[in-house]
């Protein structure tokens, strides 16, 4: 028996409604497609809508200035192909999540570097289309909203890295880490996060509320001196604070929260 919490559930109505305005999107040409401006926050979610009304594969341009700047090819609410000046992405290797990743960032980056963007239905993509790396519409929205989230970090990051005499920033384990400021404070924050991890490996159940929602904290790294743990999500941000300066840090955090 199905879970009746992963049911979809939809009046005749509504499907009927779905379904004609399915059937008005394959039918129509490409002169006939809508175009419209879409602000940096929502050009991912915009095109998500879009990919998983999409069965038949389809082209969905994306415009700045008029000018053609990236192409997705969606196909059986999925993303198939991003074609950015005419060139398809290499194959994305890892996983479902990985390739999601890849997709969601080679998006916002058309959108940092050209600005204003303008969200356009093509015509039929050709049948023979195909991609070794696809992406279901309901994974890529979520991985956006993962992307969304990280940008906390890297906000605090620069609202507070200048009251630091030292950070390490874990990232995604695709992403890697960086790091800056002096190197043996860096290398105390190194030992202080490889204890941290181990605790935490200890404690399945801390850990896993660890990344159910932002968090800060204060500890004592030495003699005047502070380590801010600030973690979203799979992002852990560790910096060393001057005693006299933590609250004006967790001040920042909040401000960043808000």
């Amino acid at each position: 028996m199905a879970n009746p919490a992963e049911t979809r559930q939809s009046s005749p109505s509504s499907t009927a409604h779905q379904l004609r305005s399915l059937l008005v999107r394959l039918a129509a040409d490409p002169g006939d497609s809508y175009a419209k401006e879409q602000p940096a926050a929502g050009l991912l979610s915009a095109l998500v809508r879009e990919i998983d009304e999409v069965i038949l594969p389809r082209e969905i341009l994306l415009l700045s200035d008029g000018r053609i700047v990236a192409t997705v090819i969606a196909s059986n609410r999925r993303l198939v192909d991003l074609r950015i000046s005419d060139v398809s992405m290499p194959p994305i290797e890892g996983s479902p999540d990985d390739v999601a990743r890849s997709y969601a960032q080679a998006i916002s980056a058309i959108q940092e570097r050209a600005g204003s963007v303008t969200l356009q239905r093509g015509g039929r993509a050709a049948q023979s289309t195909t991609s070794s790396s696809a992406c279901s519409a309901q994974r890529l929205s979520d991985i956006a909203q993962t992307l969304g989230q990280q940008n906390l970090i890297e906000k605090f990051l620069n609202l507070s890295q200048a009251q630091a005499l030292g950070w390490v920033w874990h990232q995604t384990a695709q992403a890697g880490q960086r790091q800056g400021g002096a190197e043996e404070v860096v290398s105390a924050l190194e030992r202080l996060g490889v204890l941290r991890s181990e605790i935490q490996s200890s404690k399945r159940v801390s850990r896993q509320l660890d990344h159910a929602k932002p968090s800060c904290t204060a500890l004592f790294l030495a003699p005047d001196m502070m380590a801010i743990i600030a973690t979203d999500h799979e992002d852990t941000l560790m910096m060393a604070i001057p005693q006299d300066k933590v609250l004006s840090v967790m001040s920042g955090w909040e401000a960043c929260c808000k």
